[in-house]
């Protein structure tokens, strides 16, 4: 992000949203949709990247692919499609 901001790309709020996204997904449907998100994917590096609330995602969005890497359907899009 900083790469970008010396760029003319202030990249600031998008990156507090994906945060929000992965730490706080109970209170991010606003963000879900206005960035279109269809699904949530978490590897070692968003593991190692923020402190994801894996409770409140695998409560509220279906695990889709698990291998390693786990990768939630968000959106109707995404969960009609992994059916």
């Amino acid at each position: 992000s900083s790469f970008l901001y010396y760029h003319g790309v202030d990249y600031y709020a998008q990156e507090r949203a994906v945060r929000q996204m992965y730490e706080q997904p109970l209170y991010s449907g606003d963000l879900f949709a206005q960035y279109g998100v269809d699904y949530i994917y978490v590897s070692s590096s968003e593991r190692y990247n923020y402190a994801i609330d894996y409770e409140a995602i695998e409560e509220t969005y279906p695990l889709i692919y698990d291998d390693g890497v786990r990768i939630y359907a968000v959106s109707e899009r995404a969960r009609t499609a992994a059916e």
